[in-house]
């Protein structure tokens, strides 16, 4: 299994993030989208904010769009309209793809206040992640 070694993120404050480059595909128009999505290994399920939907050919809202509340931090609850959605992680040069996963019902915000959020049962399940904070990286091992 080939593994891939992507650099920690640095934020205006200082601080390493584990993003990494992914294409986020509408499998009913095959529309796609090119974006630096958050590893949050808290998280169950991935959330994408609203320009996600739009660019890859969605209607957020649109008539027969099912929402459902996802526990956010803490005690917050987030409303998300859900949307099927491919995602394929991209090489650290972002040239190839190295891993595809099936369609999943993803939760869209109606806002881009938030990065893409990958979470572990659509994404991460399926691979060996190891974050290396003291070397600023991320390793992932693909099958």
């Amino acid at each position: 299994m080939p593994t891939y070694v992507y650099q920690l993120t640095k934020d205006h404050l200082g601080k390493y993030r584990p993003f990494i480059p992914l294409e986020i595909i509408n499998p009913h128009t095959r529309q796609s989208t090119k974006v630096m999505g958050l590893l949050d290994t808290g998280a169950d399920d991935c959330v994408f904010p609203k320009v996600i939907a739009e660019t890859t050919g969605h209607n957020l809202k649109g008539d027969g769009v099912s929402s459902s509340i996802n526990q956010g931090v803490g005690e917050s609850k987030v409303q998300v309209w859900n949307h099927t959605f491919k995602m394929a992680l991209l090489s650290p040069d972002r040239k190839t793809i190295v891993y595809r996963t099936k369609e999943y019902l993803i939760g869209c915000l109606d806002h881009d206040n938030a990065p893409p959020l990958i979470g572990t049962i659509s994404f991460m399940e399926g691979l060996v992640i190891t974050f290396d904070y003291i070397l600023h990286r991320i390793n992932i091992r693909v099958p």
